[in-house]
């Protein structure tokens, strides 16, 4: 016992000696992220009125102006002021420095030169919602819900969503290497990208033995045209069934959104309902398009689905109008507007959340498909790109849209769709 006793004191000792020496080097040890971080929640009294706020900003700024250590301009203060604001809220509200601005506009009416990756906030890093198609991001292999961790060797942790996009664009034919952590990879990843010219695709049609395909890249004011036209031409060559494609869509304007809901879902059908302090719910519902389809629909998504991916999506379940396979969907259900500001600056705020038509809340959770597929190749390409190695024993048809087979098609996800049809096909015949 004495033994065990004085075993038991050396152990002790040592122990001690230990934590004194690595006291100092106590972060090595103990990574401040890992833990919870303390929060003490203060409950001293707060202006309860906007112009006591005002007031007391209006203080705080004249303040620092006269009287801080370090000379400050009026400029500094108010975008601290913001940003500061802004930052403590989701991670779709932003405000913008008059070049982010720009670029934030311009990402939304043309083509610039970058990575081709929508990007969003998420545990205090930038997160990829989704590679742009054809674009050199997603040539790399970068994926949705990758993290980046390190934008040429310097840490990313924090960055806004505007200074990220500022980094990461730049002179076509530059490279910019980027440091991804993603999710069940031990390691982190790292890809040197060269920049180039984003053209912003929104539409690609096809057709799978009987079946039509469609998919949708993104919702900008030209897709409901391109939309229409496809699947025009889609019903023109007598297909069995639809199958839309809204894997790695990151979203886009509601109004397309909503027209192509319409094509889909009969008239008088409540496709999304928007909640809001400063608003009433508004209830969206279908209307009459000159394009309109009733054929079996198969609805593709997968975790870089969001936004008007997911409405689609929410409201295709709700109405039984079709068949979800894939992966749930990324969870971005808010809406945001862009405000001008003087001087070039510009805010862009939530003031909408999104609804399914039975009320289900999208925002953080996502739509869980019908079935769950798991994605086998690295990347959910189109078929046309997959299909590369034409079958031996079918003559190529050159038509438009390209007809294909599925002997060609190596997507699990997409096979599965053209199987599942091909199953209905054979029980309606019995």
């Amino acid at each position: 016992m004495k033994k065990l006793y004085l075993t038991i004191l050396v152990f002790i000792f040592l122990s001690s000696l230990q934590l004194i020496a690595v006291d100092t080097d106590l972060e090595d040890y103990y990574p401040h992220d890992t833990y919870e971080k303390i929060v003490i929640e203060h409950t001293a009294p707060v202006p309860s009125t906007p112009e006591q706020i005002k007031n007391n900003l209006n203080k705080i700024i004249d303040i620092l102006l006269q009287d801080y250590v370090e000379e400050l301009g009026t400029d500094t203060l108010f975008r601290f002021a913001v940003k500061g604001i802004t930052s403590n809220l989701d991670p779709y509200t932003e405000f913008f420095e008059p070049k982010s601005y720009e670029q934030f506009q311009e990402k939304n009416i043309g083509s610039y030169a970058g990575l081709g990756i929508q990007i969003t906030k998420k545990d205090d890093y930038i997160t990829v919602v989704s590679p742009i198609p054809k674009t050199p991001a997603e040539r790399a292999g970068v994926k949705p819900g990758d993290k980046i961790i390190l934008i040429d060797g310097k840490d990313a942790k924090g960055l806004s969503v505007e200074d990220a996009v500022i980094v990461l664009r730049g002179e076509q034919g530059s490279t910019v290497t980027i440091t991804v952590l993603r999710e069940n990879v031990d390691t982190y990843i790292n890809y040197t990208i060269v920049r180039d010219i984003i053209k912003l695709p929104t539409v690609e049609a096809n057709i799978i033995d009987k079946y039509g395909y469609i998919r949708i890249y993104q919702f900008k004011e030209v897709t409901t045209n391109q939309f229409e036209e496809e699947l025009t031409n889609l019903l023109q060559k007598s297909i069995n069934a639809l199958i839309l494609d809204l894997r790695h869509n990151p979203g886009g304007l509601l109004n397309v959104v909503l027209h192509i809901v319409s094509n889909l879902i009969p008239p008088g059908k409540t496709i999304v309902t928007t909640q809001g302090r400063a608003s009433p719910a508004k209830v969206y519902i279908t209307s009459q398009r000159n394009v309109y389809t009733d054929l079996p629909l198969i609805v593709l998504v997968d975790n870089g689905s969001a936004s008007g991916s997911e409405i689609i999506a929410g409201a295709v379940k709700d109405h039984k109008r079709g068949v979800l396979i894939g992966t749930t969907t990324f969870g971005k259900a808010q809406v945001q507007k862009a405000i001008n500001l003087d001087g070039g600056y510009g805010i862009k705020f939530t003031f909408e959340n999104y609804l399914t038509p039975n009320g289900h809340k999208i925002q953080g959770k996502g739509i869980t498909p019908d079935i769950c597929v798991e994605a086998e190749t690295d990347t959910n390409l189109p078929p046309s790109w997959l299909a590369d190695k034409p079958d031996p024993n079918i003559a190529e048809d050159t038509s438009t849209p390209k007809r294909l087979y599925l002997s060609n098609i190596t997507d699990k996800q997409l096979q599965t769709a053209i199987k599942l049809l091909q199953a209905n096909e054979i029980l309606q015949k019995q």
